[in-house]
């Protein structure tokens, strides 16, 4: 493969990103692999999925208060600084997420976490068996994770959209948990609206429906720099120079 990319590149003039001074071995190392496939015949490999991905998290997280679609060129870079074409997961997992030991999938997918609200909904289904071999569901779930570590959010009771408020008559032992549970609503929502715990018997109690689920409150911005704390959890080095490197390139070969 390494034979083929440099035979093509032989053909082609070349532009390189500028290089920090005094950087270090493992650093300019890692920078001469890179240029063996930059640019080359992999260079758009999994752009479509990448941006199919970004799409479709688009559509799901619409109205979602501070919700910024993620950049391309940032995913993209993430996933060569994670991969390269000369890895033999290049065509199963090139996010590296759902790698062995890496819990970053199963963060995304823990039952109430952010993910809940992040992923679309038919992809809830099959995500973590697929995300460890197919390559498009693999970016999904790397930039879903992203996502999740740059939200903020809290499990909150949300009303159902367009729930009328109704009242009930309270019967001896009645208390506002076990009404919540009748009507379908929260113990917590139900006291807002009565204004206390104490019910008396026939007395006239509000209802409303709603549930407690989890709620995005804020995001952080999603930077080289939160990548190299949350995603790549420092175990590579030079992580945002890495990332700043392909970006350069994406300059130069869009």
């Amino acid at each position: 493969m390494v034979e083929t990319t440099l035979k093509h590149r032989a053909n082609l003039k070349v532009q390189r990103p500028a290089r920090p001074s005094n950087i270090s071995d493992g650093l300019s190392g890692w920078m001469d692999g890179t240029d063996t496939f930059v640019p080359g015949p992999h260079w758009h490999d999994h752009e479509s999925a990448i941006r199919s991905a970004i799409g479709e998290y688009d559509r799901n997280l619409r109205g979602v208060a501070g919700y910024r679609s993620p950049d391309f060129a940032l995913m993209k870079a993430m996933m060569w600084t994670e991969n390269d074409p000369g890895d033999v997961t290049w065509n199963s997992r090139p996010m590296h997420i759902g790698n062995s030991g890496d819990g970053g999938l199963r963060d995304l997918l823990k039952p109430e976490g952010a993910g809940t609200v992040i992923i679309p909904p038919q992809w809830q289904n099959g995500l973590a068996a697929r995300a460890s071999s197919n390559p498009q569901d693999n970016i999904r779930a790397g930039i879903g994770y992203v996502l999740s570590i740059a939200s903020q959010s809290d499990m909150r009771t949300v009303i159902a959209p367009g729930a009328p408020i109704f009242e009930v008559e309270a019967a001896k032992g009645d208390t506002l948990d076990k009404i919540a549970k009748i009507y379908g609503s929260t113990t917590d929502h139900l006291r807002r609206l009565n204004g206390s715990s104490l019910l008396r018997p026939h007395q006239r109690v509000k209802v409303q429906k709603a549930r407690v689920e989890r709620v995005i409150l804020s995001w952080k911005n999603i930077d080289k720099y939160l990548l190299q704390q949350k995603y790549n959890t420092k175990t590579l080095t030079h992580y945002p120079e890495k990332i700043q490197y392909i970006l350069d390139y994406i300059r130069l070969y869009p």
